[in-house]
């Protein structure tokens, strides 16, 4: 296949938008889709399923083709693994692959070789499935490029999916919270539209939904693009944390369609009662992403950013992640805007055990806000002073749905603020969840001495980091700052350096008296990293760092996991289950190769805490390695790794060196049992 450059993706994609609009019906819809997929991909046929969850079956619109439904009750086929897992693969010899089922994977009866699977997701929710298909008469394998640029382009198949009227049948997602009625009824209150009668009144309103609506609509398409090519980076890149900051430009592409989506919706339909719905969420994570998401600005203006959340969270809560989310976005976000440069912001999340409830609050060092204005900023279109629009742009509709939000969420928003002083808004929040384990258990740690090495300029930063030791379990007498190397305790064990205090005299101390070292890193991807090593010595000021300085303070490392399995797509799947937890995950692609991985972490002496572990692989089978590895660890004296049998093999139980077993298809709530248990021993 020829190479496509970005000019010439880019034409494609415009060509593909323009046709989705003249489009007549859903058929036609589905053509120009196909022969998107096939142009880009370089395959010679495609077809576009749309998955019904209430009839359990895949439905495509090809109107010659005989087989125009699939079930996924009958769990067939390589097409069935894709559904399952959500995972997009590619099978450059189809009829080979173990699950290959004929009448599933070669519904149009072709000399079938390569395919293409590509589950159609919309924040982890499954719409269809792509695929692009080639028969023996091109004998061209799928590249990875093709490959990739087929999951780039899966936003843009979404949307015209969204067009089919055979989609409309089919439950579109969990509907989100009343915002859309919030922000459609200020709007319309900020037109002050003439109501000269009730019918005239409810023509203007309609017009005004049905312009919103086009907005919207034109912005999802720049947001899908955004999302597909951030995709395609993050696959590119080595540096972790610029991945992580890829990651956190994909949750905001994510959300812009989240917002639209749900407007969208209540356009298409006004009187319908959006139903409010609460998730169970990683709490750390949750938090976290929301205020990474920032960080790329806060350091371009130079404001020292401040993420703290409490270590003691439990480490599951359940909330109206919508609203919460935007709550936390706009007062963050108006914070930024109200703060000037080399100023001071500070998100908090802080547990009240005793009250069940979390404390919210963003502190800014910003120009504050006069006592007189205070109460009238939480009215719709109401700012503090009359030339703030100008100034620094907005209506003054962000803190209004705010209070309603945070009032929806049991809570009352508040603020204390002075001129020229900066401003501080804050909350209190019912907390649910089902257990109130945390992410992070108290520091095992009581002979630890931390010195913090550091300026003035540093203070605000230096004093985060110290709210988190002491919040893990260290006291107080163990932490101390300090400015001149002379002066540091030499009980010290670990040292906190920022970077422009990093010299190669600090270096040669921290070595001779056997000093633990993190440096904090002052300009954003200035230090680098090794993703490879087990412990990651330096953390960035303006990110969420708690779990790496959690894994430099305490004496237990942070668990590390090992699966181990010939099959990629169950290596994946557990990995993205086990991805929110605070833990190293690393993988293996048969026993001879995960032998030596573990091999290596003995005589490291940094064994796995929990492996997972297939048993029919090539060169080693699981039984023969968990054999090998209990011999080792009685010779070596160290903690026995926790191994799971994940093989679903009934006669594999016979074998006691497995601590369990568990079966595939993968339960993600097992999974995360295992796991919760082999870290609590």
């Amino acid at each position: 296949m020829q190479m496509i450059n970005s000019a010439s993706l880019q034409t494609f994609l415009e060509e593909f938008r323009i046709n989705i609009k003249k489009s007549k019906s859903s058929i036609e819809t589905n053509i120009i889709t196909e022969n998107l997929v096939t142009s880009i991909v370089g395959s010679e046929f495609s077809s576009i399923w749309i998955y019904d969850k209430n009839r359990a079956i895949l439905l495509r619109k090809r109107y010659e083709s005989k087989v125009r439904e699939l079930s996924t009750l009958e769990k067939k086929g390589v097409m069935h693994k894709a559904f399952m897992t959500k995972e997009a693969m590619v099978c450059n010899n189809l009829p080979t692959e173990i699950e290959y089922d004929d009448a599933v994977d070669n519904p149009d009866g072709i000399k079938m070789k390569s395919k293409i699977i590509v589950p159609l997701l919309d924040n982890d929710r499954l719409i269809g499935i792509a695929t692009a298909y080639s028969s023996v008469n091109q004998i061209e394998n799928f590249s990875e490029y093709s490959f990739n640029l087929f999951k780039m382009i899966t936003p843009y198949i979404l949307d015209s999916v969204y067009k089919m009227k055979e989609y409309k049948g089919v439950e579109r997602r969990a509907q989100k919270a009343k915002e859309d009625d919030v922000e459609i009824i200020l709007q319309a209150k900020k037109l002050e539209i003439p109501q000269k009668s009730t019918q005239e009144s409810t023509q203007n309103v309609d017009e005004v939904l049905r312009y919103m609506a086009g907005v919207v609509h034109d912005i999802r398409t720049p947001a899908n693009s955004l999302y597909g090519f951030l995709d395609l980076l993050e696959e590119k890149l080595e540096d972790p944390r610029l991945r992580e900051f890829v990651k956190n430009a994909k949750e905001s592409a994510s959300f812009i369609n989240e917002l639209t989506t749900s407007i969208l919706d209540k356009a298409s339909n006004p009187n319908k009662e959006s139903e409010v719905k609460a998730e169970l969420v990683n709490s750390v994570l949750f938090f976290s992403k929301i205020s990474e998401l920032f960080v790329s600005n806060m350091y371009k203006k130079k404001i020292s950013f401040n993420i703290f959340i409490d270590p003691l969270l439990p480490r599951e809560i359940i909330v109206e992640s919508m609203k919460l989310k935007r709550v936390i976005m706009n007062l963050i976000g108006n914070a930024y805007k109200f703060t000037p440069t080399n100023e001071c912001i500070e998100f908090s999340v802080r547990y009240k055990k005793k009250d069940k409830k979390i404390h919210i609050f963003v502190k800014d060092t910003g120009i504050g806000i006069a006592k007189s204005k205070q109460e009238a900023i939480f009215e719709a279109f109401k700012q503090a002073e009359d030339d703030t629009s100008d100034k620094y742009g907005g209506h003054g509709l962000g803190l209004s749905i705010c209070a309603a939000y945070v009032k929806d969420l049991g809570g009352n928003l508040r603020i204390d603020s002075e001129i020229d002083e900066g401003s501080t808004f804050y909350f209190d929040m019912p907390l649910e969840f089902d257990s109130e384990e945390s992410m992070f258990k108290p520091v095992d740690n009581s002979s630890a001495k931390v010195s913090i090495f550091m300026d003035t300029r540093n203070s605000c930063s230096a004093h985060n980091i110290a709210r988190y030791l002491v919040r893990m379990g260290l006291d107080k007498t163990q932490i101390e700052a300090s400015r001149f190397l002379e002066r540091i305790d030499e009980q010290t064990t670990h040292m906190v350096v920022f970077e422009s205090r990093e010299t190669a005299q600090l270096l040669s101390f921290c070595k001779q008296n056997s000093i633990k070292l993190l440096v904090v890193e002052e300009n954003l991807l200035s230090l680098s990293i090794d993703d490879s090593s087990d412990e990651n010595l330096v953390i960035s000021q303006y990110s969420y760092f708690a779990d790496v300085l959690y894994a430099f303070i305490d004496i237990n490392k942070i668990p590390k996991v090992l699966i181990i399995d010939d099959d990629r797509i169950s290596r994946s799947l557990i990995k993205n289950i086990l991805s929110e937890e605070l833990c190293k995950i690393e993988t293996a692609y048969n026993g001879e190769v995960g032998l030596e991985l573990i091999n290596n972490s003995i005589k490291n002496k940094n064994p796995y805490t929990m492996i997972y572990l297939d048993n029919f692989m090539p060169l080693l089978s699981g039984d023969e390695l968990v054999n090998t590895l209990r011999i080792q660890e009685k010779k070596t004296a160290i903690k026995p790794a926790y191994v799971a049998s994940i093989s679903g093999d009934a006669t594999n139980e016979k074998n006691t060196n497995y601590d369990v077993y568990t079966s595939k298809p993968f339960n993600k709530e097992e999974i995360k049992e295992i796991y919760y248990k082999a870290i609590s021993r």
